[in-house]
């Protein structure tokens, strides 16, 4: 999907979408839990996506401690930055200003992560199969 990057971050906040799985990356001291949908910023090569910083587990599952917006050049998957605060605002900062707020909130970008219909009734189907149920998409 290819929207303006000032709307991108709301569209996959607000909406109710089934994203591909989250992934850990390893810190020094914890994970971050990298959301798995993320923005696509071709003309900068970047991908963008929300982050969960944990430092401690409780009861198997890592304990969120705040959000960041981590930027990833898009090529070589490498993490070059991470601050707490909105898209557009933190790749401004990561840019030093070298592109204005409004040129890139109205920057295009693509929306990764999404899942298909067909991916939904893929990976719901072999989950409730696992559970005795049937399913399909609508």
């Amino acid at each position: 999907m290819n929207i303006s990057f000032g709307t991108a971050e709301s569209y996959l906040r607000e909406g109710e979408h089934r994203f591909k799985p989250d992934t850990e990356l390893d810190l020094k001291q914890g994970v971050m839990v990298i959301i798995g949908a993320g923005v696509y910023l071709p003309h900068f090569h970047l991908t963008i996506h929300e982050g969960l910083i944990c430092y401690e587990k409780q009861e198997r599952e890592w304990k969120p401690e705040y959000m960041v917006t981590a930027i990833f050049d898009k090529e070589s998957g490498e993490l070059l930055c991470d601050e707490e605060g909105e898209f557009v605002e933190c790749v401004f900062h990561w840019q030093e200003g070298k592109v204005s707020l409004e040129e890139l909130e109205k920057e295009r970008c693509e929306i990764e992560g999404i899942l298909t219909c067909n991916q939904k009734r893929d990976s719901d189907f072999k989950e409730e199969r696992q559970n005795g149920k049937n399913s399909y998409c609508r």
